[in-house]
């Protein structure tokens, strides 16, 4: 599991701190990964930015994208259990 965040090198190694998050947030600061992921919400950040959409993505190994999620606001996020659901539904068997 991992972030991708539009954010700087230094402020995605904050972020990670501050929150105590136990998995790796990825900057992405010129939005490479998350426009080929569809994610980007186009000068939707403070000021202006570019910032990824929030969203839940399952990437398979060979980079093929098996589940997705995109939140049409902050709230709507899939719960843990739906989360883990998928995740066990793409496992290579």
């Amino acid at each position: 599991m991992l972030a991708l965040s539009t954010s700087s090198v230094q402020e995605a190694a904050r972020l990670r701190e501050d929150l105590s998050l136990p998995f790796a947030v990825l900057a992405d600061p010129q939005g490479q990964a998350v426009r080929a992921l569809g994610l980007l919400h186009a000068r939707g950040g403070p000021g202006g930015h570019d910032v990824a959409l929030p969203a839940h993505v399952l990437v398979e190994r060979g980079g093929r994208v098996a589940w997705r999620h995109v939140a049409r606001r902050i709230q709507d996020r899939p719960t843990p259990g739906e989360v883990e659901d998928m995740f066990h539904q793409h496992l290579p068997r």
